[in-house]
């Protein structure tokens, strides 16, 4: 799907999964089940904790490990990061020896986080159920004439 240019691709089923990314920008919203299209991408910024928003981060962060990618990272709201942290931990363990590296980063509202050079998403406070939060992908660009 096409959105005023922006290429949206992925799925939502409510209490299934839910899964978008934004190619362009190489960023996945939620991982509520796993795609090995969302795997290419490192950064999953994880709206809220309920399991069809979520189920599929260990996949993703097994299958960049097994393939050589850089860790997983998922940016998710601070009050639910210690127990994403543990799930995660848990799941590793259970494989025995086979490490695999992961980066949980606690975010709140306002907070802005720097995905590259000029692209940015800002943390914005959402209602629901249980601890969640929105986010705001932007674009900061210069464009000063040559001789500034």
């Amino acid at each position: 799907m096409d959105i005023n240019g922006i290429q949206i691709e992925g799925q939502s089923r409510s209490g299934i999964g839910t899964c978008f990314m934004l190619p362009q920008y190489k960023i996945v919203l939620d991982i509520g089940h796993y795609s090995l299209e969302a795997a290419r991408f490192e950064t999953v910024f994880v709206t809220h904790a309920h399991v069809d928003h979520l189920a599929g981060a260990i996949q993703h962060a097994f299958h960049r490990s097994l393939v050589g990618a850089s860790p997983s990272r998922f940016v998710v709201p601070a009050e639910v990061a210690p127990q994403i942290q543990a799930i995660m931990e848990t799941w590793v363990s259970l494989q025995g020896e086979l490490g695999v590296p992961f980066v949980v980063v606690p975010t709140v509202p306002g907070m802005v986080y720097p995905v590259s050079k000029d692209l940015f998403i800002k943390v914005v406070a959402t209602s629901h159920t249980i601890p969640s939060q929105g986010y705001i992908v932007y674009r900061v660009t210069q464009k000063l004439k040559p001789e500034f």
